[in-house]
Parts: C-alpha cells; structure tokens; sequence
C-alpha cells in the first residue's frame, strides 16, 4: 500500500448537492439493485451527500460511510442527523467491521492507491453472497496505466496521490481472471465546469464537435467510467 494520500479534501465541504456523477450513479444502482433491504457502505463518504441520496432511493437499506477526514464525518453527522450513527472516521483499506454489504460504492478514491488489485480485492470481499461493487473512477480508454504523483503548491500538502489512472483493459483482465461479471460505461459529464481558483480542480473545454474535454492544473485529461463489479 503507498504511504501518499490524497489530503486536500476542501472541495467535500462545499458540496450542497448532487454532482452530475452522483446523480447518474444514483440513476444505475436504481436499474441495477433490485433488492428492498440490504446493507450499503460508502468508502470515502466525505460529508455523507451520497450515503444520503442512497438512503432516500433505498430507505429500508442499512447505511455506513467511512472517512479518513474527521472534520468530513463531523460534516456529515450534522448536514444528515437521522444518519448519525451511520458515519464513522476510518480507513477504506483497514475496514474493522466483519459485516458484509449488498451494495458497496466507491468514487474516484481508487486512483488514490497504487496497488489496485489489492485495494479491489479488499473491496469485493465486502460484499455479501450476490452484493454489487459501483465504482465511479477516473480510466484510460487507451491500454496504458500511469502512476501519478503532484504537488499542488498554492495549497501546501506537498506530494500527493489521486490522480493515478488504470486502463480499462487493466481492470477487465483483473476482473476477468477472478470470474467477476461486470458492467462499464463512460461517463460524459452533461455541463460545462470553469476554472477554479484551485488549479487541481477539473474544468472542461469544448471541442469543436461540442464534445468536453475534462481536464486539470496537472496537464492532465481525464476520461471517467461508471462500473459495476457482480461478486456472483
């Protein structure tokens, strides 16, 4: 497991609703989980804006949303009272509870980790019998994985992870050598973002094809994919 981790968090605590992602993930795990009741985990829950969403689609779901960020947790246990007890502060790859979920979601913290494989076995191992892992992430449509590492020097964390992309084909031969069904689509984000006084913020351009190219302060273009991993 890297040490580096992604510490600029500031962006969680100015979310008041849904963004494009959450809502057409909200829309898939609608069309996909045909369960009434079941156990739900959010990794990296943030300020608990999904975990909520989730909840007001699938109200008889029990709800658990982890966070490394205590200030995040405090966040979410105060925006969403009636989910209190549901947020706790801890790591996404040192799950203490042996509870298995029905639905496990996990967005954009995959790039965090450099050791994929490992980090989506842990995840799949959450889940029950016939759970479902949704993932929302940051993939290469090309066949190349990049590792990445960046300084964000008008914030002051020194060098961080999250910007680290697998390919597509990386994670479908993963998934195919442990016989997981699967289900992945590209995300095209429906609005156009400006820059942000953050430079490692994503904004986006558009092409001449009217087509928006998702891009950051890094030099980096971003393609993102929705994904559904079936444990059985």
């Amino acid at each position: 497991m890297n040490n580096l981790q992604n510490k600029d968090t500031d962006v969680y605590f100015e979310h008041k609703s849904l963004k494009e992602h959450q809502k057409e993930m909200v829309s898939l795990m609608r069309k996909t989980v045909s369960l009434k009741t079941g156990n739900f985990l959010d990794l990296a829950c943030a300020g608990g804006i999904f975990a909520n969403a989730f909840k007001n689609a699938f109200p008889a779901f029990e709800i658990k949303g982890i966070d490394l960020d205590s200030k995040l947790i405090a966040k979410a246990k105060q925006d969403y009272p009636a989910l209190e007890s549901s947020f706790s502060c801890e790591n996404c790859r040192e799950i203490s509870s042996k509870e298995k979920f029905e639905v496990v979601h996990a967005s954009g913290i995959l790039s965090v980790f450099e050791d994929f494989e490992e980090t989506l076995t842990e995840w799949i191992d959450l889940l029950s019998e016939d759970g479902k892992l949704f993932l929302f992430n940051r993939f290469n449509s090309k066949d190349v994985d990049v590792l990445i590492k960046h300084r964000n020097n008008t914030k002051g964390y020194g060098w961080e992870t999250g910007l680290n992309t697998f390919s597509i084909e990386t994670l479908k031969r993963y998934l195919d050598g442990r016989n997981l069904r699967h289900s992945i689509n590209k995300f095209s984000l429906p609005i156009d973002l400006p820059e942000h006084p953050d430079p490692i913020r994503s904004f986006t351009q558009t092409l001449s094809d009217q087509s928006r190219l998702v891009v950051n302060g890094a030099n980096i273009i971003t393609e993102h994919f929705l994904a559904v991993i079936f444990k059985n």
